[in-house]
């Protein structure tokens, strides 16, 4: 469950261990690993991430995408360095993590670097857009509309999903990744269920979905 990480060193000893294991092994160590000065440390973490998105291909988008996971290791190690000055609620580190995570995949899928800015700049571009239109010209009954056909069978549906999570909870709640949860107030739980589930399928695209790693 790599997503359920708290740090991008914990997120790369879950996620694709069989490489990354291979470039801690046959990389990383050999250039000296953490044994050496700091800053050779951190050129060492930089060549062995760069190294991994040339693994992907040669291209400029696998090549940035290890650059960012190295910035994002190097700054993490410097937090860590503070005696943990920064200190966050567990759910806060992991959904910080995600958006990271994900922002750099952003790189990894694009077709190039030029491509990969233009769809960070149109991120939720046209909800915004419409919703501005909406506002602007004061069409409540637009957005009432926009909303009415789907709202109320996607409703009806994340509650269905919500009561098969609530299930999986119980079944889980002896599991170390759910109970942090068991520390919310039933009533605040629940919802949150209910609200990421209907988002995630309101706002959600499921059309021409291609898992990430068809292409090698």
């Amino acid at each position: 469950m790599p997503y359920f990480a708290t740090s991008i060193s914990e997120f790369w000893s879950r996620w694709h261990i069989s490489l990354s294991t291979w470039f801690r092994d046959y990389l990383y160590i050999p250039l000296g690993g953490n044994r050496i000065s700091k800053n050779r440390t951190k050129l060492n973490q930089f060549i062995v991430f760069i190294t991994s998105g040339l693994w992907h291909g040669a291209n400029w988008t696998f090549l940035f995408w290890g650059f960012l996971h190295a910035i994002f290791i190097s700054i993490e190690s410097e937090i860590k360095t503070l005696a943990g000055a920064i200190k966050l609620y567990l759910p806060f580190k992991r959904i910080l993590l995600f958006g990271l995570i994900t922002l750099a995949w952003i790189f990894f899928r694009a077709e190039n670097i030029a491509k990969s800015f233009q769809l960070i700049g149109s991120l939720n571009n046209n909800l915004l857009s419409q919703l501005s239109d909406i506002i602007t010209n004061n069409d409540l009954l637009r957005l009432k509309l926009l909303y009415a056909n789907k709202g109320s069978n996607v409703f009806m549906l994340s509650i269905l999903f919500s009561f098969i999570v609530m299930f999986i909870e119980w079944k889980q709640r002896d599991r170390n990744i759910v109970q942090y949860f068991h520390s919310l107030n039933k009533t605040i739980r629940y919802s949150l269920y209910f609200f990421i589930i209907y988002g995630s399928i309101f706002f959600g695209v499921f059309q021409k979905n291609q898992f990430i790693y068809f292409q090698f």
